[in-house]
């Protein structure tokens, strides 16, 4: 098997050797291996040689290792880093060699910044003054960062903020502009700056032009749409117009034409058009000799050619396009399976429009349009190459995954790496990992459903759901779907599926949930608080008649007012039983919720179970925008979190409230935070707190407080979320939406 191998192999290698010998030149990417076995991709150029009589004697052959495209950013954040720890070792040898440190500053490819704390640049390197488009350093140094070099200086406001706030930011993609107001892509990692006493005089950072990254990942993604657009029709001609749309992304012409060579390869087909103008001599369907022809020339030496001035042109189709205002023209040829079938030609009305640099674009397109050429005149398809296969896979969200019947992964995405934290090679080093991550209580189904598809028992088994820890211990739902791989005699030898992070899923289906169910014993509370109200009422008014016309003994007394006591607790349970299943009518206007916040603080401080052991902690974001919402009720949601929280901390402690923009792009909510150092609550009890009548006080509680805070947020459009650990202090969230634009009263 091995020695087959080898022998395809070389005999592959000849055939790039052949079509080098054949074309001068052959550039792409290969698998080879190195003398220790390893298998590594190389960026492969291999030139012929020839002698001064033109005969060939030989190849230059130069091969470049090169990375997977998915692996580029992992190359940049490690570059990144590296570069920062080369900065940090310089800066620190600098009071040793000044000299050393301005070498390395200077020579850096990329930028390299100080900054004073206002942002005022201090100094920056000649990579910085070239990317900007500056003249010189001091043109720069008049400048201050976020004003002048952000594109948008409100994104430069968020990075300070998250520098201050974290002491630093990495690889933090920005956009930034030159001189000529022209946008550049970005990367920043950035640090706060101190003195020798450890005090902030600043910030410093790097500055990664993404410029090429940017132009790299285009030009794949539109090698990815033009490679789908080959794949979703059998005739190609019924894709050519938006073939033509994405090879105009990348270059620009007026006219694209395919001209394919007949069975004796004396006459060319005009094969497909695409043009921006009507009449042409050249259109579809007709055919021309290859003789004198530009395409004629390029089938006939297998390499592109350009003419840059068509009304000087050498050819005899260059006076038929030059009349139809065709200027300059670019001509490639169209290889399939060795063989050259054709040309795939470009015209402008500019001349001198092409170059070499859009060859470079178009040969690696032309193989897969050579051969989706091919595929129409023969009306039969082929199947994708592995890699175009694994690109597709890559690129997708969900984690797709391959096992064999021993357990072992034998194929995992990189979307396991951006779902999970973990990486592909993890699992490959150790597959028990799989299950080792798998919540307690759902691992021993997922096994069993795995050991059941691998015995032929299950054929398919769709929406297995399941709870995992990330790498940085976080829970989410995964949803899978499995199915079994077989071999050619039908035995089954493994198993593959899709996985999908439903996490957010299960989240708003809680919380669809959580409301019914609180509607719907809303309701029962409702009709059985009207029924008690009533004898109740009566049972007080009697007791205090009779209280007022009786002669009674102290110790009597003492049992009526018990007894009035009593009927006013549960007239107050009542009450609260009606305000949850029925609220008032909700008044929304444009409120100030930190305004809110204080008034409600000032209420709880005169508050008899508000002592001098409690402290509160307020972190308020500056320049809060003003929401709609009904002052009454979200008073209410604040003062029994508050009272919440006290009671949960009788010998004192310390409340924390804060108030900030969420940030989230698409979704600008305020997120009012409250939380205490006090007991916590208990995980086996924490999924029930919102339930009505469900209460963690031993005293005296009627359990419908948050259940009501609930509801008032559910009728502002907000969330609440809580998060606690036992003897530690519980954390709430509220998210209140900022385009709330309820202005109007709302009967519920």
């Amino acid at each position: 098997m091995e020695k087959k191998k080898k022998i395809f192999y070389f005999g592959k290698f000849q055939k790039i050797l052949k079509s080098a010998l054949f074309t001068g030149s052959y550039k792409d990417e290969m698998k080879l291996v190195r003398k220790d076995g390893k298998t590594f991709t190389g960026y492969t150029t291999i030139t012929r040689r020839n002698s001064f009589s033109g005969s060939p004697t030989g190849y230059v052959i130069i091969i470049r290792d090169i990375t997977e495209q998915k692996l580029l950013e992992e190359e940049v954040n490690n570059y990144t880093v590296h570069l920062e720890r080369i900065i940090e070792e310089r800066t620190h040898k600098l009071i040793i060699s000044e000299e050393k440190y301005k070498r390395l500053f200077e020579s850096s490819k990329d930028v390299v910044f100080f900054c004073d704390i206002n942002c005022q640049f201090v100094d920056i390197n000649q990579a910085g003054i070239e990317l900007f488009g500056y003249d010189t350093k001091n043109d720069i140094l008049q400048l201050n960062l976020i004003h002048h070099l952000f594109y948008k200086a409100s994104e430069g406001k968020i990075i300070k903020e998250t520098i201050n706030k974290n002491g630093y930011v990495k690889d933090f993609e920005i956009a930034l502009k030159r001189k000529d107001g022209s946008k550049i892509p970005c990367m920043m990692t950035g640090s706060l700056r101190r003195d020798m006493r450890n005090n902030i005089i600043g910030y410093e950072g790097i500055i990664i032009d993404l410029t090429e990254w940017k132009k790299i990942e285009q030009e794949k993604d539109i090698l990815n749409n033009i490679n789908k657009i080959l794949a979703s029709r059998l005739d190609i001609r019924e894709v050519y117009k938006s073939l033509s749309e994405e090879f105009h992304k990348v270059i620009a012409f007026d006219r694209l034409s395919i001209a394919l060579l007949d069975e004796k390869r004396v006459e060319f087909l005009t094969f497909a058009v695409s043009k921006d103008y009507r009449f042409s001599e050249l259109e579809e369907g007709v055919q021309y000799s290859k003789q004198g022809t530009l395409a004629g020339k390029v089938v006939e030496d297998g390499e592109f050619f350009v003419v840059h001035d068509t009304s000087r042109g050498p050819f005899s189709t260059d006076p038929i396009l030059s009349k139809e205002g065709i200027k300059s023209r670019l001509s490639v040829p169209l290889i399939c399976k060795g063989e050259i079938i054709g040309s795939l030609n470009f015209g402008s009305k500019k001349v001198n429009n092409f170059t070499e640099a859009h060859v470079d674009v178009i040969n690696k397109i032309v193989p897969q349009l050579a051969i989706a050429i091919d595929n129409t005149r023969l009306f039969d398809r082929i199947k994708y190459s592995e890699e175009k296969y694994r690109n597709l896979v890559e690129d997708i969200e969900d984690i797709i995954f391959r096992l064999d019947k021993n357990g072992r992964f034998m194929f995992l995405n990189n979307a396991l790496k951006n779902v999970t934290g973990y990486l592909p090679q993890e699992f490959y080093d150790a597959p028990s990992l799989a299950f080792k991550i798998i919540h307690k209580d759902d691992v021993a189904l997922v096994k069993h459903i795995t050991k059941e598809i691998i015995g032929g028992r299950t054929k398919v088994f769709k929406g297995l759901e399941y709870r995992v820890y990330c790498k940085n211990g976080k829970e989410l739902w995964f949803s899978q779907n499995t199915y079994p791989i077989k071999n050619k005699n039908g035995c089954v030898i493994g198993v593959e599926g899709i996985i999908q992070d439903i996490t957010e899923k299960k989240k708003i289906e809680e919380q669809i949930r959580r409301s019914e169910r609180l509607a719907s014993i809303g309701e029962l509370a409702a009709s059985i608080a009207h029924e008690i109200r009533n004898p109740l009422g009566a049972i007080s008014n009697s007791v205090c008649m009779l209280k007022r016309d009786l002669v009674l003994s102290d110790d009597d007394k003492n049992l009526f007012n018990m007894v009035v006591e009593e009927t006013e607790w549960l007239n107050n349970i009542i009450s609260n039983f009606l305000t949850f299943a029925h609220p008032a009518e909700y008044h929304f206007t444009k409120s100030d919720i930190a305004k809110m916040v204080e008034e409600t603080l000032i209420l709880l401080k005169k508050d008899a179970r508000f002592n001098g052991n409690i402290r509160i902690k307020k972190n308020y974001s500056k320049a809060l925008p003003k929401i709609f919402l009904d002052r009454i009720w979200i008073k209410k949601v604040f003062w029994n979190l508050l009272i919440n929280s006290i009671d949960a901390m009788p010998n004192g402690g310390e409340i924390s409230i804060s108030l900030k923009k969420t940030g989230v792009p698409n979704d600008d909510k305020i997120e009012i935070i409250i939380s205490d150092s006090g007991i916590g609550i208990p995980p086996e009890r924490i999924k029930k707190i919102f339930e009505p009548f469900f209460t963690t006080k031993k005293s005296r509680g009627t359990g419908l407080g948050l259940s009501i805070v609930h509801r008032i947020l559910d009728n502002h459009d907000g969330t609440i979320d809580v998060k606690s650990i036992q003897n530690r202090g519980t954390i709430f969230t509220i998210r209140l939406p900022l385009n709330n634009k309820k202005s109007r009263t709302v009967s519920v």
